[in-house]
């Protein structure tokens, strides 16, 4: 293998002065900042991860504060499609997160629980979410990115399925899916293989409407007994939602 330069600010390796600009911009920005700033920044980061929404909404979230979802407005600079035209009002451009923020604004629902958003303009989704949220508000949090999910899904079933769902009927799913989070059921399975020393685990988890949101399974090797079988699965499984930022478990286990 022949020894190269690479450029890590670019996918290709390939310098360039467009992302020479970006980073130099970066720096700046970040010299610049307020320290308090950047703290609630890195703050708010750590707690999008901890929401009690299932992983969808989480990854959904961190792509809508990094302005990287796949909207119109996004994949037109992209030369990806040719038309940025709103797929509901036929004229505007589609910058889904800003409709999603005018959506709620309207509904007496989404001014019930974030006033902040009443009459509130940010050129940056990120800002605002700053703005909404000042300190340890994961139920808030979660809330909010469960509605924004709910209407990014509406906006997918227009476009793709042509299909038009209510906002109210969006916003009562969204709700319902992060109660149900919250409110897991956990079914753990073992079994020992004596002559090998090892065990297989295997995991099941439910929501409280009992829809599966994740099963999966794990060798364990040196295990000689079965109650070391019982030990480990409770005990990898419960790291695993520990991971996943959910408290309130239901736990069966079947050894």
């Amino acid at each position: 293998m022949v020894d190269k330069w690479i450029w890590e600010c670019e996918r290709s390796g390939q310098f360039s002065v467009k992302s020479y600009y970006r980073l130099i911009m970066q720096h700046k920005n970040y010299a610049s900042a307020e320290g308090s700033n950047c703290m609630r920044q890195h703050k708010l980061w750590k707690l999008l991860w901890k929401m009690l929404v299932p992983n969808k909404v989480r990854v959904f979230a961190r792509c809508a504060c990094k302005e990287v979802l796949p909207t119109k407005k996004i994949l037109l600079k992209k030369h990806v499609i040719t038309e940025e035209n709103c797929c509901f009002c036929l004229n505007s451009i589609e910058d889904c997160i800003m409709q999603f923020l005018a959506v709620l604004s309207r509904e007496r629902y989404g001014i019930s629980f974030f006033p902040s958003l009443d009459g509130t303009v940010h050129a940056i989704f990120f800002d605002l979410v700053l703005q909404l949220f000042e300190g340890e508000e994961v139920d808030r949090l979660s809330l909010f990115f469960s509605l924004t999910w709910g209407l990014w899904y509406r906006r997918n079933k227009k476009e793709f399925e042509q299909q038009i769902l209510s906002v109210k009927h969006v916003t009562k799913h969204a709700s319902c899916l992060m109660k149900n989070f919250k409110e897991v059921k956990l079914n753990v399975d073992g079994v020992l293989f004596g002559d090998l020393n090892k065990a297989g685990l295997g995991l099941l988890l439910r929501d409280a409407a009992r829809n599966v949101i994740m099963a999966t399974s794990k060798a364990e090797n040196d295990v000689e007994s079965q109650k070391t079988v019982e030990l480990l699965a409770v005990f990898r499984e419960l790291q695993l939602c520990s991971s996943m930022g959910i408290t309130n478990i239901m736990l069966r286990v079947i050894v």
